[in-house]
């Protein structure tokens, strides 16, 4: 095999190691969380995801300003910005 072979079949692997550890990591905060909240239901106490939504879905802003954008944009950026987030427009 030529080298070139060789360090992209490295890449490769690399980069399933990496997904594979994303994936297990992924599914491990998804337990966590799920765990967290059937304590709260067991113990009768207030189980609060609010944060953790409006990360998510700022997230998904971030995503659409940027595409729209057709630029990278930061969390500060798109925090700071007056644009409607309606569809109307092109960000």
């Amino acid at each position: 095999m030529s080298r070139d072979w060789l360090l992209y079949l490295d890449d490769v692997i690399d980069s399933a190691e990496k997904i594979q550890r994303f994936l297990r990591s992924a599914t491990q905060e998804k337990f966590s969380a799920d765990e967290l909240l059937f304590d709260a239901i067991r113990q009768n106490k207030p189980y609060n995801e609010s944060k953790r939504c409006a990360n998510a879905t700022m997230a998904g802003i971030l995503g659409r300003m940027a595409a729209a954008r057709q630029r990278p944009v930061t969390w500060p950026e798109m925090m700071a910005s007056n644009t409607p987030y309606d569809g109307r427009n092109q960000m």
